[in-house]
């Protein structure tokens, strides 16, 4: 059995760069143990196989379905996240097994962190493209054990004008318009933009043979960047500073600033909560739709029976609580619920809020800019 015939010719420009990377590899493996035409029909099942797996069905995969019907077969083991899946035909003998490719799938956790400091540096290395085959659905805010965030954030965004979110993306456009990248931090960026409900942000991490590895970052259905290199970790860090290089042309950026101290509303006893709850529950309801991270404080006026319903009151609308002990009687202190990115977004650059211009720095890309930012300074 010939093995010498040149597998670089089978190279089609319908296929994407992952998909013949994954061609390309597995004849150049195995191209010794098959006749040719078995060899390229099975490296294309592979491939799908493989892409259909992590949800990177793309033009092909009908063509690559009607030749496994008509080809000849083997047993591909493929492990995801520890899982074995077996793509299997019957007519070939089980010792013809091929070497496994390991596909890892990370949800983006702390260690993400590590890189953000780093990346100022490695921006211009990364050799990075995007496209819009994807797969599929980062670490998500969560309330309550993953629980979505409550109304009030559902009824904020609703209220937003020229940065309302896009509730379904179909283009890598549409993740433009919702993402803002926070504090140029990843894991603050893709929390925030967990918060929409609109998609999540994942990275993927492969290693397709020794010395080359990939790292993606997509949402959903669509790519973002991937960056190559001699193993994941670096792989992984290319990417990023792909990430944040490319979004920072696209997407809105807030940075913290660091005030002297936040603001403080001292709510006094005007009424009586036993008697006029409707009242105190009317103020924390406003409060939680304008809040920006404010504290809520009430006097020391307020009995400990009256801090208690006050109290009750506070956590049937998802506010946090605590008690400061005081010179005299103790006080309630409300934290106000952080806004949305986007909503703190709209309301420096089309509002002008100075209260939220004292404690964020907006920056506008470079390119699709939908409102001029004022000069904050």
């Amino acid at each position: 059995m010939s093995s010498s015939w040149n597998v670089d010719a089978y190279r089609s420009v319908s296929l994407s760069e992952c998909h013949w990377k994954l061609c390309r590899e597995f004849m150049t493996r195995y191209r010794h143990l098959y006749p040719e035409e078995q060899t390229v029909a099975l490296a294309q099942i592979f491939a799908n196989a493989q892409l259909l797996l992590r949800g990177d069905a793309d033009q092909t995969t009908r063509l690559v379905l009607d030749l496994a019907r008509e080809q000849p077969s083997a047993e591909v083991k493929l492990e995801v996240d520890g899982i074995e899946k077996l793509v299997k035909r019957e007519d070939v003998p089980d010792e013809r097994e091929l070497d496994s490719v390991v596909v890892k799938a990370e949800q983006i956790d702390e260690s993400e962190k590590d890189y953000n400091a780093e990346l100022s540096s490695t921006h211009e290395d990364s050799t990075v493209e995007s496209s819009t085959i994807g797969p599929p659905s980062a670490k998500q805010r969560k309330t309550d054990q993953g629980e979505p965030e409550t109304d009030t954030t559902t009824t904020i965004l609703a209220g937003l004008t020229p940065f309302k979110p896009v509730e379904t993306l179909r283009n890598i456009e549409d993740v433009y318009c919702n993402l803002v990248i926070v504090d140029n931090d990843f894991e603050k960026t893709c929390r925030e933009f967990q918060r929409l409900h609109s998609g999540s942000i994942q990275s993927v991490q492969q290693t397709w043979d020794e010395g080359h590895c990939s790292s993606k970052i997509f949402v959903d259905q669509i790519v973002l960047v991937e960056g190559w290199s001699k193993t994941e970790s670096l792989a992984k860090k290319k990417a990023l500073a792909a990430f944040f290089k490319k979004m920072k042309v696209f997407c809105y950026q807030i940075v913290s600033k660091k005030p002297s101290h936040l603001p403080e509303n001292q709510i006094a006893r005007t009424e009586d909560p036993t008697t006029n709850s409707k009242h105190y529950k009317s103020i924390m309801k406003r409060f939680v739709k304008d809040s920006i991270e404010h504290e809520l404080v009430f006097s020391e006026e307020f009995s400990e029976a009256e801090r208690d319903k006050l109290q009750r009151i506070a956590t049937k609308l998802d506010l946090e609580t605590c008690i400061v002990e005081s010179s005299t009687n103790p006080q309630l202190k409300i934290i106000g619920q952080p806004l949305p990115a986007l909503a703190i977004v709209e309301r420096i650059v089309v509002q002008k809020d100075p209260e939220l211009g004292a404690l964020y720095e907006v920056i506008a890309p470079s390119v699709g800019a939908r409102v001029e930012v004022a000069d904050s300074t």
